[in-house]
């Protein structure tokens, strides 16, 4: 499932560009489709100060279980989950 997120890159400075690969749940994690997602201020403000580089920014996201990693108690397929995250990466 294809989508786009906000790179920051090596020299810090910032783009909307495509994200890679296919992503296979581990035991512990979930996976969500996501329906709404927030930059805030903190996300794309200063990235060079938070060791942010070559990340995908982005705190908070909305979204719909789709799928749980073995051990995980208290969600399952379908449930509405929110997200507190500090991006995705390195990538």
């Amino acid at each position: 499932m294809p989508h786009k997120g906000l790179w920051v890159n090596e020299d810090a400075t910032q783009e909307v560009k495509d994200v890679p690969g296919d992503y296979k749940v581990v035991a512990g994690d979930l996976l969500l489709k996501t329906i709404c997602v927030a930059v805030n201020p903190g996300d794309y403000g200063h990235p060079e100060k938070f060791g942010a580089i070559n990340t995908i920014e982005g705190f908070d996201a909305v979204g719909e279980i789709v799928e749980a990693g073995d051990g995980v108690t208290g969600f399952k397929v379908g449930q509405k989950a929110l997200t507190f995250t500090r991006g995705i990466g390195p990538v």
